[in-house]
This record gives structure tokens, sequence and C-alpha cells, in this order.
């Protein structure tokens, strides 16, 4: 019981997380003013404060956790050394670009000139925005991992994600993940007013 309701309030709140981001993106495509979380001051403001609770070294320290079980969990590297059909081969292949992709993506949001990710001083380090890269390169491996999860059939369905990401942690973490999304949409909330 416990189990099934961390399922879906996890999944409610990352439902909630994926319609803010787009209907704040929407509103600042219509010139609403709002600050849109996809632009450079969005990405600045998110990495300033996503982590603004006393205990930011736990959701750190579990972000980490957890995409390091997801990457077990997917099986990636396995598809990668002996894939056991053209489904995981595919899998694997379609999972190392979109790696590739987002780690590029990432370097080069850390490496420009004009790079959203720098400081008043022009410079990463040091920044206040240095300490969510972290936080957002795990948020980019876990979804990665569950890309790979999803296209190799290891995870058949969407309601089967947040049970992916919580066995990653533990049999009896699922509480964790749900508090780390909830504190993810509370500082997307924070961002709106």
């Amino acid at each position: 019981m416990s189990k099934r309701l961390a399922t879906a309030i996890g999944f409610l709140l990352m439902v909630a997380i994926v319609a803010m981001v787009t209907g704040l993106w929407i509103a600042a495509v219509h010139d609403v003013d709002v600050l849109n979380i996809l632009s450079a001051e969005g990405l600045r403001w998110l990495y300033v404060h996503s982590l603004d609770d006393p205990f930011h070294i736990l959701p750190s320290c579990l972000l980490l956790l957890t995409m390091l079980g997801s990457w077990e969990e997917c099986g990636f590297v396995a598809d990668l050394r002996r894939p056991s059909s053209v489904r995981s081969r595919r899998a694997a292949f379609v999972t190392a670009f979109v790696f590739l992709m987002v780690l590029s993506l990432f370097l080069l949001a850390v490496c420009l000139p004009s790079s959203p990710l720098l400081g008043l001083t022009g410079r990463l380090f040091p920044s206040p925005l240095l300490r969510g890269i972290v936080p957002v390169l795990c948020f980019c491996m876990i979804a990665v991992a569950a890309l790979h999860a999803s296209l190799s059939g290891r995870m058949p369905s969407l309601a089967c994600l947040f049970q992916f990401l919580s066995r990653s942690l533990g049999h009896h973490l699922p509480w964790l993940l749900v508090a780390l999304l909830a504190l993810f949409l509370f500082n997307l909330v924070c961002l709106i007013l």
C-alpha cells in the first residue's frame, strides 16, 4: 500500500513538473510576463535555488545514488558489451547517441563565452551556479537511463518509471524520491511567484 501510494504521488509530481515547465514555456512564447525556466535567466535561477534547503547535501547524494542505481538497473553497459536482441542493440545505440548529445550540450552550456551557467564575473568558478551542476547532470543521466530501459523493454510502461527509479535507490526509499520531486516542484512554484 505504501509503495503504491508513493508511486502514485511521485507520478503526479512528475506530471506536474512537466506541465509547469511546458506552461511556462508556452506563456513565454505568448509574451506573458513570467520567467521561462528554459531561458538563460530561468536556468540561472533554477541552478542557484535548486537546493535552497538546509539539507542540500542529502538531495545531491540521493540523486547520485539514484543515477548510479538507474544505470545499473537499465542494463546499458551489458547491452553495449553483448546485446541479447536487435531491440537491445538498437536501444544501446540510441541511448549512447542521446548520452553523447546531453553531455555535449552540457559542456557547451559550461564552456561557451555567453553561457547561461556563468556567474556575474563571467567565469564558472567561483559561481553560485556551480552547486547546481551536479544535481542537474544527475537528473539528465537518470533520464537517459530511463530512456534506455524503455527502449530495451525493461520498462514496458510509463507507470513503471517511478518504480524503476525507486528500485535503483532501494526497496525502502521511494518516499525520498517523492520528497526530491516535491522540492523541485516547490522551487518551480517559487520561480513563478
